[in-house]
């Protein structure tokens, strides 16, 4: 679902500027004006607007941590721990690395005299 908004995000912008340039280019070609003429302050107040937007709709789909961060880093044993929060209300508060048990060492052979 967060690829599908994303996407939808970045289009958006693209598809009312041509919207509004199809509409205010045939306006103003039967008016008698310049067709290519921009309002530049009316498409800076709308990505402007666009992008506000954006930020709240992503801060309504994306989960609200209250714990620290603790980066992924190499476990003892050489495993990867991924990153996580501790301290959140409704997650654990450590993610134990997976355990393996220690290589046992092969026997050395002993020497026949």
């Amino acid at each position: 679902m967060r690829i599908l908004v994303n996407i939808a995000l970045f289009l958006l912008p693209f598809a009312a500027f041509f919207l509004y340039a199809r509409y205010a280019n045939a306006r103003r070609a039967s008016a008698g004006h310049d067709p290519l003429e921009t309002p530049w302050f009316w498409l800076a107040a709308a990505a402007l607007s666009l992008a506000i937007a954006g930020f709240f709709v992503l801060r309504l789909e994306t989960d609200a941590h209250t714990g620290t961060y603790v980066p992924a880093r190499v476990g003892p044993d050489g495993n990867l721990i991924p990153g996580h929060y501790e301290g959140d209300d409704d997650r654990p508060a450590h993610i134990e690395p997976p355990h393996h048990p220690e290589p046992t060492p092969t026997p050395t052979p002993v020497p026949t005299p």
